[in-house]
């Protein structure tokens, strides 16, 4: 993206005034092109976001339950002695 690219988006009357001075002005002069939360458009985003972030989140707490029934299971059969010979 050039300046020029740059300076059409992030530019406009309002585009300092609004939405913490983050200037996203990208559907021209409407209040849904102004924030990228504002509108429908805004909304699914938001909303995509969060689900991806809790799929993310439940991931993250199934591998740790797995790793801590796995250490679980390691200290609990460390003293017994192998069943079967290794090799030599």
């Amino acid at each position: 993206m050039g300046q020029e690219d740059h300076d059409a988006l992030y530019s406009g009357p309002l585009a300092d005034d609004q939405c913490g001075g983050v200037g996203d002005q990208r559907l021209g002069g409407s209040w849904s092109g102004l924030c990228p939360d504002h509108g429908i458009d805004g909304f699914k985003r938001y909303v995509a976001l969060a689900v991806l972030a809790r799929n993310i989140h439940r991931i993250g707490a199934i591998l740790w339950e797995q790793d801590k029934t796995r250490e679980l299971r390691k200290t609990k059969y460390s003293d017994r002695d192998t069943t079967y010979k290794l090799a030599a």
